[in-house]
């Protein structure tokens, strides 16, 4: 584990089970976008597949209640429409792959409960904004300030801060998802967009 997961491991120690779903939620919704972005410029994928692993838990999170055979034909609905990364060669997959994960892990997390699907959706949160950021300033991965240049980076920063920003008022208190958290996207695929037409 990176110090990130670390540090996320400590933080969810003090949410409740329902809002270390709410956070896996909040993450996954946000990721959605990039999802749907690989879809309309691949032509790959089921986006209703994907809506309803959201639907899903969404409704575990309102209801508490969970319907394991439906919990696994949408986590195997998941995994097919999961792009390939030997399939792709652009960046855009990497970030629809990151979408699907988020997915799979938040139901895998309402089956057992394991704190470890958690933090991988954060990781997935951040490591899309870590690719978002390399590609679009074109920073080299040797340069021995690429740690530097990618956490002081605007993108990560404001992602780094909104987990922290969701985490604190979900230890805080039962959060309303309807009121007290914001879905804004993660990042804006487009403006890395690799793909000729």
């Amino acid at each position: 584990m990176d110090k990130y997961e670390v540090e996320l491991g400590k933080k969810l120690k003090k949410l409740t089970k329902r809002n270390k779903l709410l956070f896996a939620f909040w993450v996954s919704k946000r990721l959605f976008n990039n999802y749907v972005y690989f879809n309309k410029r691949m032509s790959f994928g089921d986006i209703d597949a994907m809506l309803d692993a959201i639907n899903l838990i969404e409704e575990s999170l309102k209801t508490d209640t969970t319907n394991i055979d439906e919990v696994k034909r949408v986590i195997t609905s998941i995994d097919n429409n999961a792009p390939d990364m030997d399939d792709f060669s652009t960046i855009l997959a990497s970030f629809a792959l990151d979408s699907c994960n988020s997915l799979y892990e938040s139901l895998e997390y309402i089956l057992d409960e394991d704190d470890s699907h958690v933090i991988n959706i954060g990781t997935y949160a951040r490591d899309s904004v870590h690719m978002f950021v390399q590609e679009l300033e074109g920073l080299d991965y040797e340069d021995p300030k690429f740690e530097c240049k990618m956490h002081s980076n605007q993108f990560m920063i404001k992602e780094m801060s909104a987990q922290d920003s969701v985490l604190s008022k979900l230890a805080k208190s039962d959060v309303d998802i309807s009121k007290d958290i914001t879905f804004e996207n993660i990042i804006d695929p487009s403006l890395v967009d690799d793909v000729s037409i």
